[in-house]
């Protein structure tokens, strides 16, 4: 998990009136070889990986605001698990 301290450079001791953001990633890398023979061998493998953001600057901003007739990119920080599986041949000559 990684934090970020917001900092106002022009007003000093103003370091908390920005709340922290966040941020963790959770990978998982498996893998196995069988060497069926001496010119064949086979891998298998697997990887999942977790990312989580908590952007205060970002998260539910939404993308117009009427009683400012203010503009902003509407979204979320970038949250994602993915799970990959894959099978592999290694033939030598």
């Amino acid at each position: 998990t990684g934090e970020i301290d917001m900092k106002d450079v022009f007003n000093q001791g103003t370091e908390d009136q920005y709340p922290d953001n966040e941020t963790s990633r959770t990978s998982i890398k498996l893998w196995a070889n069988y060497k069926y023979n001496k010119k064949l061998s086979y891998k298998l493998a697997f990887w999942y990986e977790d990312y989580d953001a908590d952007n205060w600057a970002i998260d539910d901003v939404p993308a117009y605001t009427a009683n400012s007739g203010a503009l902003f990119l509407d979204g979320d920080s970038p949250d994602y698990d993915v799970t990959v599986i894959t099978l592999s041949a290694t033939y030598r000559f």
